[in-house]
């Protein structure tokens, strides 16, 4: 059977504070600046890994110290019969601060968004720049 599997590749350069960021068919993240409001990133999105077909294009991001990344699964933003694009504004809108611990932004975010009953896995990870 062929098998496909969504991706999202964040290569960090904290010397220079920039990301470059790329997706395969994957959610992209959410990024959260020092005295920003959190926002998802621009990203094009490729095809699925094992598709076969598609190229892939990453983006450079600027990640100044202090920067909250969060990566998740598409269980966290995605519903039966509700566009994915509600789920994703959803996270850009939670109440999520750069500064704030990682484990109370865990815990808010999925306390927010994580559903009861899900079909899906859900995983979330958070990550701070320095």
């Amino acid at each position: 059977m062929d098998r496909v599997a969504t991706c999202v590749l964040v290569l960090l350069d904290p010397a220079a504070e920039l990301a470059v960021l790329a997706t395969a068919g994957h959610v992209p993240p959410l990024l959260v600046r020092p005295g920003s409001a959190p926002e998802l990133a621009d990203l094009p999105v490729g095809p699925p890994l094992g598709a076969g077909f598609g190229g892939y294009e990453s983006r450079h991001r600027p990640l100044p110290p202090g920067t909250l990344l969060l990566a998740y699964t598409d269980g966290l933003v995605e519903r039966r019969g509700e566009d994915i694009d509600t789920g994703l504004a959803a996270l850009a809108h939670a109440p999520v601060a750069a500064g704030n611990a990682l484990p109370d932004i865990l815990n808010t975010v999925l306390d927010r968004l994580a559903p009861a009953n899900s079909e899906d896995d859900v995983t979330l990870l958070a990550a701070r720049t320095r």
